[in-house]
């Protein structure tokens, strides 16, 4: 799932410490690249401040969401559709598939927007420089990392570059950016972004049907699991 999209699905009214971890894992690999290490949350975990356990939910969530969110049918239909679309514009393209995934979850990202726009005001409302600055210092188990993760989040909630997503031009440029360390082929540019541009809006009324369904289906999911989890520590 993407940034907005994790959002939604967190709990209702889940604090904003809690929206900020629900960022991290995606943003994280920006810091270092690898993923977001689970020595984390034992370190949230192990924290007696309340705030540390807002910020280890939206973390632990995430990755919940993303398990669900990836295995399910809908999710696998959307990617497999849209592999075959890109490969049908660009013949031989190698990794389609991974291309269509990051490019189906920005897509439902825009889904949410173009169906409410307030609820991405609220998301950036809680990047405030405080709650930055606590995940900065509390979200990483090696302190020399703590000034580049902050460097990250502030430029994240500076950009705010999902609202680019309402427009074909903005949703074309930041999936080519995020995309840039895979081997598309960069000697298409400039026609491949004029290609994208041309193609997203058409993909996007495809792709919308049914996103609300698939939106609470992860949602519900997550909280099966959760629910699930809780019983086993009970009965332990």
């Amino acid at each position: 799932m993407n940034f907005l999209s994790h959002s939604i699905v967190l709990p209702p009214h889940s604090a904003d410490l809690t929206q900020v971890g629900s960022a991290l894992p995606d943003l994280w690999p920006m810091v270092v690249p690898r993923p977001l290490p689970a020595l984390v949350l034992r370190a949230l975990d192990a924290s007696q401040d309340p705030h540390c356990a807002e910020l280890r939910l939206g973390i632990a969530h995430h990755m919940q969401a993303d398990s669900v969110f990836h295995s399910h049918p809908d999710f696998e239909g959307r990617v497999d559709w849209l592999a075959r679309q890109l490969r049908e514009h660009w013949p031989g393209l190698q990794h389609a598939s991974t291309y269509a995934h990051v490019l189906v979850e920005m897509l439902l990202d825009r889904w949410l927007m173009e169906r409410d726009a307030r609820p991405l005001d609220t998301y950036y409302q809680a990047f405030s420089p405080q709650n930055l600055a606590f995940a900065a210092e509390h979200a990483v188990v090696e302190p020399e990392v703590a000034p580049h993760l902050l460097a990250v989040l502030e430029r994240f909630a500076g950009l705010q570059f999902l609202r680019g997503y309402t427009q074909a031009e903005g949703l074309a440029q930041r999936f080519l950016g995020l995309t840039r360390r895979l081997p598309w082929p960069w000697e298409w540019l400039p026609s491949l972004q004029d290609e994208l541009i041309e193609n997203i809006d058409a993909w996007h009324e495809r792709l919308g049907p049914h996103s609300g369904e698939l939106i609470e289906s992860v949602r519900a999911g997550v909280e099966a699991r959760v629910a699930e989890a809780s019983s086993r520590r009970v009965r332990a």
